[in-house]
């Protein structure tokens, strides 16, 4: 990814955007039925913005190949850190839960990737991920941000079951936002300019994306700007 795309993800979180993230894979998650007292693991950490929700299932490791972001997330209180999920299993270590937030976008050969993953989870252990969605969608953002690819719930459901996961939960979410978001790219912006608004917007928007999470968990809605999906490893 480039530097630049680096620093717009460190920048994001405290925005709208990484709160109705947070809030969608918290709904996932509640929707697998995890405990407590876990093995962690964060792949593709970034900055470590998700690290204050993993934390709640247990100990986290992360994987970062990017040093900067690697040193900040190693001060948050990542347990252990490696480069790559390769370089992960060489600890030949499983986990309970793997987390990989807009992650697999990044990889072109993504069904090799997926499948190291697989390897990493323990037994009934899960993947949540997230991913963009809908290749129609894709524009400069998605070409600044170096991604191979956008997804629907039924392509992120044939990449986690080919690996071996069975598939427990696929939404999509930013789902609200949806038309204003088609819009935007249909002018072609990529609409990380509204990613700070005015504090009451911001607010509101944050609102919105928390009633949202709590409605798709129980109602399938067959559009968003993004995928959440969650397998486990039986």
């Amino acid at each position: 990814m480039e530097k630049e795309a680096f620093e717009i993800l460190k920048n994001i979180e405290d925005s709208w955007w990484h709160y109705g993230r947070k809030e969608a894979v918290r709904q996932a998650l509640l929707s697998a039925g995890l405990k407590q007292n876990l093995q962690v693991l964060d792949v593709g950490a970034g900055y470590g913005g998700m690290f204050s929700l993993l934390k709640n299932y247990g100990s986290v490791d992360a994987t970062e190949p990017e040093a900067e972001a690697a040193t900040v997330c190693k001060e948050r209180g990542y347990r252990a850190f490696f480069n790559s999920e390769v370089d992960a299993l060489s600890e030949g270590k499983k986990y309970d839960l793997i987390g990989a937030f807009d992650v697999i976008e990044h990889v072109d050969d993504d069904a090799t990737f997926v499948g190291h993953l697989f390897s990493l989870t323990a037994k009934d252990g899960v993947l949540v991920a997230t991913v963009p969605a809908f290749m129609w969608l894709w524009g400069g953002h998605d070409v600044h941000h170096m991604h191979f690819r956008r997804h629907t719930t039924s392509s992120m459901r044939s990449l986690l079951e080919k690996a071996g996961y069975e598939v427990v939960y696929a939404r999509y979410w930013n789902v609200f936002l949806f038309p204003i978001a088609l819009v935007t790219r249909m002018l072609g912006k990529s609409g990380e300019s509204g990613l700070h608004p005015h504090p009451f917007l911001a607010q509101t928007l944050r609102v919105l994306l928390w009633i949202e999470a709590r409605i798709v968990r129980w109602v399938y809605i067959p559009f968003g700007l993004s995928v959440v999906i969650v397998g486990r490893k039986r």
